[in-house]
Parts: structure tokens; C-alpha cells; sequence
């Protein structure tokens, strides 16, 4: 818990620093609110853990700000989507596999929430909504990390 508290201290720091509290709140709350029940890939260093969370968070917000493609998003959101609902969730330490039907149907709610938000943001036309794509294309890419993971150590 002292981990993921310093890491979204540390996110809001430096979202404060580069003026972009606004996109940052937009990106973590979805990420936070989807990965908790979607479980996908966890660094066992934590230092690791604060580069790439950092690093993905920014990179989403700057190409947010840069790419102006409704098809764009809506084409990673809709993969992202399909890729969300079949592999998650994966279990881990953090994820006891009595929740697993629990967490599914939380998964499927919560992103289908995001990515109607995103298919409906072609009549809306928010900048920060496009923001939601590359959450759900990060715990996508997480899930995805996660997956190959326990290929390798079953095979």
C-alpha cells in the first residue's frame, strides 16, 4: 500500500510540474479502477513500477494532446476492449481466484463504461476523453505481459 501511495503522489507532483493534474487525474482513476479487478502484469521492483507507470501515463496524455483521429481511438479502444474481456482477469498474488467471476463481471462493467464514453466522444469531441484509450490499451499491453509471463514458467 506505501508503494502505490508514493507512486500517485509522485504522479501528481509531477502532473502539477508539467500542468497536466487535469489529464493525470483523467488517466490513473480509470487505470486504478480497471487494473484492480483486471490484475495483469506487476513489477516485482518497484522502481521499475514508478518509471513505466509514469512513463505510460505521460506518453498517453502527450499523444492525447497530439493526435486528433476519431478512428484512431476508437479502433484501440474497441481492440483494447475485446482484449480486455477475454484474457482478464489474471490472477496474482493480488488476485485470489475466489474473486475471479466477481472481478470478470467488474471488468466488463467498468470498461464498458470507458469505452462507450470513447465511442460516443466522436459527437462529444473532449480532448481528455481520448485519454481513455490508452488506459484501456495499457491494461490491455499489462494483460498481455502478464499472460506471456505464466506461458513461459508453465512451458
Amino acid at each position: 500500500m506505501t508503494y502505490q501511495f508514493i507512486l500517485l503522489i509522485s504522479m501528481i507532483i509531477i502532473s502539477i510540474i508539467s500542468n497536466t493534474l487535469f489529464e493525470s487525474f483523467f488517466f490513473m482513476i480509470p487505470l486504478i479502477l480497471i487494473w484492480i479487478f483486471s490484475g495483469g502484469y506487476h513489477s516485482k521492483i518497484f522502481l521499475s513500477c514508478f518509471i513505466i507507470t509514469n512513463c505510460i501515463c505521460f506518453i498517453s496524455i502527450y499523444l492525447s494532446k497530439i493526435i486528433d483521429n476519431n478512428l484512431f481511438y476508437i479502433s484501440i479502444t474497441i481492440i483494447s476492449y475485446i482484449f480486455i474481456c477475454l484474457f482478464s482477469p489474471v490472477t496474482n498474488k493480488n488476485l485470489s481466484i475466489n474473486n475471479l467471476k466477481l472481478n470478470k463481471l467488474n471488468v466488463f462493467f467498468t470498461s464498458s463504461f470507458f469505452t462507450i464514453l470513447v465511442l460516443f466522444n466522436s459527437i462529444l469531441r473532449l480532448q481528455f476523453i481520448n485519454i481513455f484509450s490508452y488506459v484501456l490499451l495499457a491494461v490491455t499491453i499489462s494483460l498481455l505481459i502478464s499472460l506471456r509471463f505464466k506461458l513461459v514458467k508453465m512451458s
